[in-house]
């Protein structure tokens, strides 16, 4: 095997002549060291049109992992919230005369709620509490200090707390779920038209 013929030297006056080309040539300086590079090569732009999107080997399984997990995600958000919907929780206390949950029969106004921490609605004293967006401050819930008293009834972090300052024989207009370690509760107005 031949060893390849080496390509001459150029002379100082060949390079001279070629460095003043590139500086004083018809082209910009720019074009003129782009040419150079290409080794006087023209590049076509048709060429260069006519490439196509290639994709890297890796970006189909990708493309292919992060759409299953996104539809997974989505499946698991619609069947936890389907077991929510259908759930009637019993809270613990005195007696099990406390429930609560996101859908009740017969109560429009309640079914068309939706929180993801606390219940859409709560049967206490035998009437119907509705979720509002409203939330009152009880920094603890210190009877005496801020209105407010624990009934003793709660369900997992959630706490039920009612107005102290409800007179006899009037119904209560609304309770309150606090959450610990809140400042604020949750209130919850009295629904007449759900039993």
């Amino acid at each position: 095997m031949s060893e390849p013929t080496p390509r001459p030297r150029l002379s100082i006056e060949e390079r001279a002549a070629r460095r003043e080309q590139l500086l004083h040539g018809d082209r910009d300086r720019f074009q003129n060291l782009v040419r150079s590079l290409q080794a006087g090569r023209e590049l076509s732009l048709s060429d260069a049109r006519r490439q196509r999107f290639a994709w890297h080997p890796i970006a189909r399984s990708l493309a292919v992992i992060a759409a299953i997990v996104l539809v997974e995600y989505l499946a698991v958000i619609v069947v936890h919230n389907a077991f929510r919907d259908a759930r009637v929780e019993t809270w613990q206390g005195a007696d099990n005369s406390v429930q609560s949950g996101q859908r009740l029969a017969g109560c429009p106004t309640v079914n068309v709620l939706h929180d993801e921490v606390f219940p859409t609605w709560l049967r206490y004293g035998g009437r119907t509490y509705r979720w509002t967006e409203r939330y009152r401050p009880v920094l603890g819930a210190v009877p005496g200090e801020t209105g407010f008293t624990e009934t003793g009834y709660s369900l997992g972090s959630l706490r039920l707390l009612v107005e102290d300052r409800t007179p006899d024989g009037r119904a209560r207009r609304f309770v309150l779920i606090h959450q610990s370690p809140a400042v604020a509760a949750k209130v919850f107005e009295e629904e007449p038209d759900c039993s």
